[in-house]
């Protein structure tokens, strides 16, 4: 009988990375990840992804922040070098003025890429995101876009 076996050779690498780059909607996006795998195998990580716009006719703070990571893959070895997270993020909208939350939603899923190019900070390395709300209708995406402050490392 016909089966499906999956292989994982923990290979030692992760990715790690902070930044900002010039979202989509005109404002900055600030990130910050790591992705890796334990020993047994399961994936670990986190990302943040914070801009600012408009909510209800109101300025506002929109946050996304991962609360499991359900994996993480890696492609390449020789610069550039590019890492995939993904998993379930809970979206959150807050007044600018103040703080209040306008908006939570929980049980988005995202998929994160970066790309880190070995230049050390430059703004060779890059950042892009996908995020789906729960009904599975695209919240926000950000195509590949180059860092313009931070940096993205896959450690070998």
């Amino acid at each position: 009988e016909a089966a499906v076996l999956t292989f994982y050779e923990n290979s030692g690498q992760f990715a790690t990375g902070g930044g900002w780059i010039y979202d989509p909607d005109g404002s900055k996006g600030n990130f910050g990840f790591n992705g890796r795998y334990l020993k047994k195998g399961q994936p670990k990580g986190n990302l943040t992804y914070i801009y600012r716009g408009v909510y209800d006719g109101v300025e506002a703070t929109f946050v996304i922040r991962s609360n499991v990571i359900n994996g993480v893959a890696f492609s390449g070895t020789d610069f550039p070098i590019s890492a995939i997270l993904q998993g379930k993020a809970t979206i959150q909208i807050n007044r600018s003025s103040d703080g209040a939350l306008l908006y939570s939603e929980g049980n988005a899923t995202f998929q994160a890429a970066v790309v880190d190019a070995g230049d050390n900070g430059g703004n060779l390395d890059a950042f892009s995101l996908t995020v789906y709300d729960k009904k599975g209708v695209t919240y926000k995406f950000v195509p590949m876009t180059p860092l313009q402050g931070g940096n993205v490392v896959i450690h070998q």
